[in-house]
């Protein structure tokens, strides 16, 4: 197996990415969240899972290498969350010989078949956890596909519809792997969260974010001639002002991809899809701007329709509108709630 590592294309140079990303995600303009170390409010079952086989293994496990099966991925797991699926793939081989050894769990006729006896209750217990797992999870499904609430496939449906982006598209990070299954190699991304690989764009970015440098962002698109943009939900931004204090908080797209320059055409609980003015086709800005709301901005775009009747009666056709185009959006739902019964609160969506 490790000689057929250096069968990929970049040769023995994949043995150094690991301590590439070790060194990359300390950084402050790397907040990749997959390498978090997990909580327990975040991840109970893990936690649970550790002790239970720690006390089995305690007891009864005399193996070093199953002891150091169960030390690896249960350090690996605690420190980062990517690899919780590790742990739950090993743990079972871990722990099930222990558990079988136990003379309560055999039945008479298996006592002279140890091996028997602990396939059987590795099949319990890995059953067990695929059980836990779907007991734990808020909405257990089957199947295979990407999670409906955190990737962009509508957003994307209505990108091929309208023939978008044009030239090139920027993408959030968090978007970069969905976008490059579902267009690569016919259409390339900006970013996705190979650090690795794009942590000299990422480092600018974080720059311009800190400065509060919208000229400075528009450089960067213009320099890869995006003119369009499908953008995630961020947390409301702190604008700097000239002297570097806090002129107050906004939602990220009406900082990043100001209304002037930036047309607002689709968003459901997922994503919000911009295209650049000076280049987008007058007939899409008619058929599909939303002129008036902002979701992520809703608050600040709150106060200005409170004051005038003709834009509230614009932003409830547009929360409507997106409502139709997204039946199941919370976000939209919350925003035409707000709009019906007059501002009086933060839109969060589901």
């Amino acid at each position: 197996a490790a000689l057929a590592v250096l069968a990929n294309p970049a040769g023995w140079r994949l043995y150094t990415v690991p301590f590439e990303l070790a060194q990359l995600v300390g950084r402050p303009h790397v907040t990749n969240p997959e390498w978090f170390p997990p909580g327990f409010a975040q991840v109970p079952q893990l936690f649970v899972a550790l002790a239970a086989a720690l006390v089995v293994m305690g007891l009864r496990e005399r193996s070093l290498v199953r002891w150091a099966l169960l030390v690896m991925a249960g350090a690996l797991a605690l420190r980062h969350v990517r690899h919780l699926g590790l742990l739950f793939v090993l743990l079972p081989l871990a722990a099930a010989p222990a558990l079988a050894s136990w003379r309560a769990l055999a039945r008479e006729e298996d006592e002279a078949s140890a091996p028997a006896r602990r396939a059987r209750v590795l099949a319990l217990v890995a059953a067990g956890v695929l059980a836990l797992a779907l007991a734990i999870a808020p909405q257990p499904r089957f199947g295979f596909g990407y999670a409906a609430g955190f990737y962009p496939a509508a957003a994307c449906d209505f990108l091929d519809r309208e023939g978008l982006p044009r030239t090139e598209l920027y993408n959030d990070v968090r978007f970069g792997g969905y976008l490059i299954d579902r267009y690569w190699p016919a259409r390339r991304v900006f970013q996705d969260d190979r650090n690795e690989i794009h942590e000299p764009v990422l480092l600018e970015i974080w720059e311009i974010f800190a400065r509060s440098d919208v000229p400075a962002f528009t450089g960067l698109l213009e320099r890869h001639d995006c003119d369009a943009a499908l953008v995630r939900y961020h947390p409301p931004w702190r604008v700097a002002g000239p002297n570097g204090g806090s002129s107050g908080m906004r939602g990220f797209s009406a900082l990043w991809f100001p209304s002037p320059e930036w047309a607002l055409l689709y968003w459901d609980d997922v994503a919000m899809v911009f295209v650049r003015r000076e280049s987008a086709d007058p007939t899409l800005l008619e058929r599909s701007e939303y002129r008036v709301i902002r979701p992520d901005d809703f608050d600040f775009v709150a106060a200005r329709i409170t004051a005038d009747p003709e834009l509230q009666r614009l932003a409830l056709a547009e929360a409507q509108r997106a409502l139709g185009v997204s039946p199941d959006s919370g976000r939209a739902a919350a925003i035409l709630a707000r709009l019906a019964l007059g501002p009086a609160g933060p839109v969060t969506g589901r």
